[in-house]
């Protein structure tokens, strides 16, 4: 066992030492309130962690692929007058937002925009690789479109906008969209 003096000045160099530590580490790192929460950022590499409690989580951040659109290859419809779905997609601020456009709008589309008691519709399911539902169905009704007007004032397609919630996780594992369709057969051309 250490005598009494040479125990204290263990314990002060020690002590001295946690205090060059704190000062290293306030210099490197900065604590930020936002709201509810406590952040811990890393100043020269700029790396943030959440305070929670006593735990220091490590934040995941959104790198540049997952906030580029995604085009999805056009979505053909052979079974409903051949009309064509183009899917674009992107993530930000915890949800996927999507674009959808229906094209040609003469025909089937037409005809659908104006039926008078029918709700005619596309259902986009979001898929992983192993073909499971990422996210909720999106159900796109035509009388809810937008119509996309060509330069000579031509209608020329139906557009839809919106987002859902969505993790980035869940976002990077989509793999494809999946389009079904309901309500059409009324306009549906039939061959003799």
């Amino acid at each position: 066992m250490l005598n009494k003096p040479i125990r204290n000045v263990a314990f002060a160099a020690v002590l001295l030492m946690s205090v060059v530590g704190c000062e290293k580490l306030t210099a490197k790192h900065q604590i930020v309130r936002a709201g509810e929460q406590t952040f811990l950022l890393e100043q020269t590499s700029g790396e943030v962690k959440l305070i929670q409690g006593t735990a220091i989580i490590p934040i995941k951040v959104v790198g540049e692929l997952a906030t580029e659109a995604k085009v999805w290859p056009d979505y053909n419809l052979p079974n409903v007058a051949d009309i064509k779905l183009s899917i674009h997609t992107k993530y930000r601020d915890g949800k996927m937002l999507y674009l959808v456009e229906a094209s040609p709008f003469k025909g089937t589309l037409e005809n659908a925009w104006g039926g008078a008691n029918s709700s005619p519709a596309f259902h986009v399911d979001f898929t992983d690789r192993d073909r499971f539902r990422v996210g909720e169905v999106i159900s796109l009704l035509v009388r809810d479109a937008t119509r996309i007007v060509a330069s000579k004032g031509e209608i020329v397609s139906l557009s839809w906008t919106g987002s859902q919630p969505m993790s980035i996780d869940a976002y990077q594992e989509v793999d494809h969209p999946e389009v079904r369709w309901s309500g059409f057969e009324p306009y549906i051309a039939h061959s003799n």
